[in-house]
This record gives C-alpha cells, structure tokens and sequence, in this order.
C-alpha cells in the first residue's frame, strides 16, 4: 500500500506499463482511437482493482492475525468486535493514504478510491470468515 501510494503507483506510470505489456501483443493497434479508449478503461481496471485486491489482503491479514491472538468462534461476539476494529483500521489506513496521494504532485486523492479500499477490506473479512469457519467445522476450537 505504501509502495503504490506514491509516485510509483500514480496513472502515468500504470499507462506507461499497461502500454508496454499491449504493445507488445496487439503492435497494429498503437495510434488508433480504438486503442485509446482500449487503454484508457484498462488503465481505469487496473487501478480500481488494485485498489479492492491490496484492502482485501490487509483485511484478510489483519482479521487473521486478530484471530490468532484471540479466541473466535464464528459469529461470536468477540469475531463481531475483531470485524468492527479491522474496518476501522483499514478506514483509517485508506484516508491517511488517500491524504499522503493528495500531497504528492502526480496523484490525487479520491473519497472514491477510499470507499472502493473499505470494500475491498470487506472482501478479506468475508475471505477470512470463510476459512475460520471451515477450519471450525474441521477443527473445533481452532
């Protein structure tokens, strides 16, 4: 998260990759209007994806490392608590992040992308809901 928050992760420079990578696969396509709309809404689904896939492993680390400490049953009370405090975190991460972005010259921050990281924090708790819950049936008291 760190990483892509900066200059490295901004628009630019996932264009110039995407750009490379098609390049090289559809050469008769470069300096068409097709490929600009092409590149534009790839360049657009990469970055919000990358957005939900980068929440969702720290929902999923988190929910997992919490679990670890404590002992959660599926649908206790105290798995309820750990799925509260790690949305809170992760809200918390994804603000400071998009408020870093807004202080860097070639990004910008977006309420947007923010809302899309808690969705994908969403996804790693369900992630992790779903093993814990396999790994109780398999395993009570794991």
């Amino acid at each position: 998260i760190v990483l892509s928050s900066g200059e490295f992760g901004a628009e630019l420079n996932t264009d110039a990759h995407l750009w490379q990578w098609f390049a090289s696969r559809f050469p008769g396509l470069l300096g068409s209007e097709t490929w600009a709309a092409i590149a534009e809404a790839l360049s657009w689904l990469v970055r919000k994806a990358a957005h939900i896939a980068e929440y969702a492993v720290l929902g999923l680390v988190a929910a997992w490392s919490l679990r670890r400490w404590m002992v959660l049953g599926p649908g206790s009370r105290a798995e309820q608590r750990m799925t509260i405090t790690v949305l809170l975190f992760g809200a918390l991460v994804s603000l400071g992040d998009e408020l870093n972005q807004s202080t860097i010259a070639l990004r910008t921050g977006s309420l947007a992308d923010a809302l899309l990281d808690v969705l994908g924090l969403g996804l790693g708790l369900w992630c992790a809901s779903c093993v814990a819950r396999r790994m109780y049936k398999t395993w009570p008291g794991c």
